[in-house]
């Protein structure tokens, strides 16, 4: 079970370890480091003395020590059932890869995500490339493009978009 150790944050970077003793950084938004900021405040009232993971229980039969992932799932599923999104196939493992694919189609790079998903390799992050190449090399957008342009440029120049078009052909 990975555990993130509570540790000085500096500027906006989370130093983290786990029980293989990796280390990595996770740099986070400003409203994502503001709230990380207002769970530290709490998290000091509610962690037990020496308990090092940053996310810690508030149920009473775990309180104050470190979640673990099942609970993380726990919690997750429990969200997404509250807004309606709990469904086969939606969980905390798809969304981290929806995470992923959307981070790379918004032009992250893949070794940045590769770190972010504490992978070792960026060959099991190439996934992601090749999903967001499929999206935005699919033959059809450009069969699309070229069709629309056609049919803008015929119906502007009075002439019918297609030959087949015509009633008796």
């Amino acid at each position: 079970m990975a555990t993130t150790a509570l540790t000085t944050t500096t500027d906006r970077a989370l130093t983290t370890t786990d029980i293989m003793a990796a280390i990595g950084s996770f740099y986070l938004i400003e409203s994502s480091a503001e709230a990380l900021r207002a769970w530290l405040d709490v998290r000091e009232s509610v962690a037990n003395p020496g308990e090092v993971a940053l996310f810690v229980s508030l149920d009473r039969a775990y309180k104050g020590e470190g979640i673990s992932t099942q609970a993380i799932r726990y919690v997750v599923d429990e969200y997404l059932a509250d807004v309606g999104l709990k469904a086969k196939g939606i969980s905390c493992h798809s969304l981290r890869h929806s995470a992923a694919t959307w981070a790379r189609a918004g032009g992250a790079k893949l070794d940045a995500i590769a770190d972010q998903l504490g992978h070792a390799s960026t060959d099991t992050t190439r996934i992601y490339a090749r999903i967001v190449d499929r999206m935005t090399e699919n033959p059809a957008l450009y069969l699309e493009a070229l069709l629309t342009a056609k049919l803008s440029f015929g119906s502007r120049m009075g002439l019918s978009p297609c030959p087949l078009d015509k009633k008796g052909s």
